[in-house]
């Protein structure tokens, strides 16, 4: 009987702990966090927006998001065009060469709204906050790139 109860306070002590730490990660950890959050959370913070500055800035996000996913939408459908000429029993260099224009072309509108997106930002900055602006700017798109994995 006595170690049934060991058994069962252990097992308690464990579900327990359990729910600590989830509730740790969910709460606190990077857990369900959007990257692109923690980049505006960033800039807002860096920069010191005031809530005029803080509501423009929320607007270019959602315009930028907005965009961002069009181009991304349609270059999936490229790349699946692309890689679906694997599947050919004669390759089309022209139809591989113009798909994969289409997707260069894709990447680079990508390049050029977040570089409009940043400008308009900069924009709504004070002077302070632009000398600022060009100081953080390099380590927010750092935070945004893609991590690359460790090198083994």
């Amino acid at each position: 009987m006595n170690r049934k109860k060991l058994c069962f306070a252990a097992l308690l002590f464990l579900l327990l702990l359990n729910i600590v730490c989830l509730f740790y990660l969910w709460n606190y950890g990077n857990f369900n966090k959007d990257p692109r959050n923690k980049i505006g959370d960033y800039l807002v913070k860096e920069l010191d927006l005031n809530e005029h500055q803080i509501a423009s800035f929320e607007l270019l996000k959602k315009d930028h998001q907005e965009q961002v996913q069009l181009i991304k939408e349609k270059n999936r459908l490229f790349h699946d065009q692309y890689f679906d000429q694997l599947k050919s029993k004669a390759l089309d260099s022209t139809l591989l060469n113009v798909t994969l224009d289409s997707i260069t072309y894709l990447q680079r509108q990508i390049e050029i709204v977040t570089f409009k997106h940043f400008y308009q930002l900069r924009m709504i900055c004070d002077d302070r906050q632009k000398i600022k602006f060009d100081s953080v700017i390099q380590e927010a798109l750092r935070m945004f790139a893609p991590q690359r994995p460790p090198k083994h």
